[in-house]
């Protein structure tokens, strides 16, 4: 389906899965970009598809408006509480996701539990984070790479994003 996509790694076989069950469709060309990285608004997507979340919020976010195409994905992330703007009023869904921001979504929606696990994680992380990077850690979610980094406040990746997202299915 996808010409960018190897289906036998594991982040293509969670691409495909994610594919195969109508959580996203691609760029419309044949292809993913799983090195691209994800948009606020693309997370909302997937993750409203994911735990098939419907119901919108009355009220949303200053800059997003009824003609940008994440507009009802963006209500229902606010009214399902995973996704809460910034202090301004804004939600800037065009803004890429970090690999930390994608663990505090994940941890809000999925509602996984701690784990008793030691995470050492060598490089920073937003101390507003840090207890979900670890917690997306210590439940395997995630990977720790070499020498304990995380890369938590680099932008996440697609296929990155896709991965994580496809264990929840």
């Amino acid at each position: 389906v996808f010409s960018d996509v190897d289906a036998s790694t594991p982040e293509g076989a969670a691409i495909y899965k994610l594919y195969e069950n109508g959580i996203i469709d691609g760029n419309g060309d044949g292809t993913f970009t799983p090195n691209n990285f994800v948009t606020r608004a693309q997370l909302c997507k997937m993750v409203n598809n994911i735990w098939k979340l419907t119901t919108p919020a009355k009220e949303g976010f200053k800059d997003v408006t009824e003609k940008d195409w994440f507009y009802n994905h963006v209500l229902i992330g606010k009214e399902a509480g995973y996704i809460k703007g910034f202090d301004d009023g804004t939600f800037k869904g065009e803004n890429y996701v970090t690999r930390e921001q994608a663990c505090a979504i994940v941890c809000r929606v999925s509602g996984i539990k701690d784990v008793e696990k030691t995470i050492t994680i060598s490089d920073t992380v937003s101390a507003w984070a840090i207890a979900d990077v670890k917690k997306i850690i210590a439940n395997g979610l995630v990977d720790i790479e070499a020498n304990n980094t995380f890369r938590a406040t680099q932008n996440m990746k697609r296929g990155e994003l896709a991965k994580l997202l496809a264990q929840f299915l």
